[in-house]
């Protein structure tokens, strides 16, 4: 077994004689605290904006997926300076932002026990982004996005993570 402060792995015993092996040792990752997945919207002249974030990975065919805005992990992640990293800001916009919908999933399987995540979209009001100028956010990996680009995004492969299609599906009375 292994574990850290918020994760862990465990070696569960599987008996099924039904299946072509009957016993089997499974490693299942298991999360201490609940994760958080977050998009934020806003209302613009065009309609709604999404605020998505680039994640860079070494093994995608893209090199980049679009993420949500907002999620626990970014608590953890290391940055040379509070202000090199709009973490902390996004967080007091979600707090004063209203949810539009939240629930919480459960993602079990193969891979994964008692893993609770809570999905949320919350509407921001375009005041609390004033300091923020679009090009401020690229420059971080942010991009504000209207309905149809981020519907556009979840339809081609390898572009969007699987929490961003995720939130994207409770928006689907807008669709």
């Amino acid at each position: 077994d292994y574990s850290d402060e918020s994760n862990s792995v465990q070696f569960f015993e599987v008996k099924s004689d039904s299946r072509e092996v009957p016993h089997w040792n499974q490693p299942l990752y298991l999360q201490k605290e609940k994760d958080k997945q977050v998009l934020l919207c806003r209302s613009s002249g065009e309609g709604m904006e999404f605020l998505i974030r680039t994640r860079r990975e070494p093994g995608l065919v893209n090199r980049v997926e679009f993420g949500a805005s907002f999620n626990q992990g970014d608590l953890k992640s290391k940055c040379e300076t509070p202000s090199s990293n709009p973490i902390q800001e996004i967080i007091e916009v979600i707090r004063l932002s209203t949810t539009i919908v939240k629930l919480d999933q459960s993602d079990e399987g193969g891979r994964f026990y008692r893993n609770i995540c809570e999905y949320s979209v919350c509407h921001t009001d375009e005041v609390l982004f004033l300091k923020w100028s679009r090009e401020y956010l690229a420059e971080k990996g942010y991009v504000w996005v209207n309905l149809r680009t981020i519907q556009e995004l979840c339809i081609r492969d390898g572009l969007t993570t699987n929490e961003l299609r995720t939130l994207v599906s409770l928006l689907l009375y807008w669709l």
